[in-house]
């Protein structure tokens, strides 16, 4: 369904033909986008970021993301060239690794980068710092989940049809104050998200998957990531 679809649709549910806001749609849509997986909304960009030799700070345009779940660098480890995931550090944590990185004269070892912390976040812009610094120039990538677009009159949204109709109802419970509807809604995306995500499995004697692998997270890295939650941007 397109905007005005889904508009109609909440017309009905409020029993009011002239109603033409958006607004609540809207509001709908942003609240199931942060509540559900939103696989559908994942990108990737090897364009916001490219690692300089010797240079330890970066900027980050963020504008049109959501959330960022992973900083990757593509380099040489363990004798292969792969992506290789760059850990966010609290302050305490990124000190005590940058002095790893110090040799017996007080300089700085250049390297694949491992860690990084914040410095700022201003506006549509993030300021980090890596360590080690990069010992050559070589190529970043984000990964994120994209911002949802305003819906008008001829938007489609970025989510599965089946949500659809849960925007609407979910859009007209905020509209008529509803909270017997709001409940409803939400029970209807839980099993909606339940379905995409199935965790049931028959035949538990086959071999296991080789993409079933342990301490993945959905931040983009394994068991390495630190667990800190500072690239959420609601």
């Amino acid at each position: 369904m397109n905007g005005e679809e889904i508009l109609n649709e909440v017309r009905l549910l409020i029993d009011n033909n002239q109603f033409a806001r958006y607004n609540e749609i809207n509001r709908a849509y942003r609240r199931l986008a942060h509540m559900t997986p939103a696989t559908w909304l994942r990108e990737e960009s090897k364009d916001v970021i490219n690692f300089e030799n010797g240079v330890s700070e970066y900027t980050i345009n963020i504008k049109g993301m959501r959330r960022i779940n992973g900083l990757w660098v593509y380099g040489t480890d363990s004798g292969d060239i792969k992506w290789n995931f760059v850990e966010e550090a609290d302050q305490k944590l990124f000190e005590r690794k940058r002095s790893e990185h110090i040799n017996l004269n007080g300089e700085a070892r250049a390297g694949l980068p491992e860690f990084f912390k914040i410095i700022s976040v201003q506006n549509d812009v993030i300021k980090i710092e890596i360590t080690p610094e990069p010992d050559a120039a070589m190529s970043g990538r984000v990964d994120y989940t994209k911002e949802v677009a305003q819906i008008g009159r001829d938007t489609v949204p970025e989510m599965p049809t089946a949500y659809h109709d849960v925007i609407a109802q979910l859009a007209a419970s905020y509209i008529i104050k509803d909270l017997d509807l709001q409940r409803d809604a939400m029970a209807q995306a839980n099993m909606l998200m339940m379905d995409a995500n199935s965790n049931k499995t028959k035949n538990i004697d086959r071999p296991k998957r080789s993409w079933l692998k342990t301490g993945y997270s959905r931040w983009g890295g394994y068991s390495r990531w630190t667990g800190q939650n500072r690239w959420r941007m609601y």
